[in-house]
């Protein structure tokens, strides 16, 4: 089982994903995913980056752990991979996940966790348990006190994964 791991859209998330990285590797083998535009080369690319991450994880069985723009990768790779995934811990969903209903639906929805900061300043909590509700209300989310976008809940996330 290969873990990956999707970042934030902004460099600054180079040192969450390593950390993610670091902190669940002590249950598998991780792979933590960098966005080619955090070198300044090119422009974020969704489609480009799904390629780069089908590539990595070929016919492996999968687990995800996606933050911001990560989740709205994920999404779009999910039709293409679904058959390999295992379990999705989605925090920080920055948007109105309604569009993805399609591919939330491909998952059991037992299989998919989503963390949320009360006061994350894309998306509050309140608001994405109200729009994961209308897609699944079996869905589980996970409210986190917290005024900022920053997921730092490892625990949780190894506690859901590896169990």
């Amino acid at each position: 089982m290969l873990t990956v791991v999707l970042p934030g859209y902004s460099p600054s998330n180079k040192a969450w994903v390593l950390e993610t990285k670091r902190q669940l590797e002590v249950s598998g083998e991780v792979y933590a995913h960098g966005w080619r535009h955090w070198d300044g080369s090119s422009v974020f690319d969704s489609d480009f980056e799904i390629a780069k991450i089908i590539d990595v994880v070929g016919d492996t069985d999968l687990n995800f752990v996606a933050k911001s723009v990560g989740t709205d990768v994920l999404m779009k790779l999910l039709p293409k991979i679904v058959k390999h995934v295992s379990k999705i811990v989605l925090c920080g969903i920055p948007i109105d996940p309604i569009k993805h209903t399609g591919s939330f639906k491909l998952v059991d929805p037992e299989k998919i966790l989503v963390i949320q900061n009360t006061g994350d300043p894309f998306m509050p909590s309140k608001l994405i348990k109200s729009y994961i509700g209308l897609i699944n209300r079996k869905i589980r989310v996970l409210e986190k006190k917290a005024d900022n976008h920053d997921y730092p809940y490892y625990e949780d996330f190894r506690s859901f994964l590896f169990i």
